[in-house]
């Protein structure tokens, strides 16, 4: 039984919607002042 393409489309659609979510949570936090409820990565702060 071949595997259906439909897993594979899921899995690089799913992955950049997880990072644009991330960022769209962070812009906000930001406009609110809120304190970031995830912890960053060491690498990624400025």
């Amino acid at each position: 039984m071949p595997a259906t393409p439909a897993r594979p489309a899921f899995v690089p659609q799913r992955q950049p919607l997880v990072r644009r979510l991330r960022r769209v949570l962070r812009v906000t936090e930001r406009a609110w002042g809120l304190p970031p409820q995830h912890p960053a990565p060491a690498r990624s702060a400025p």
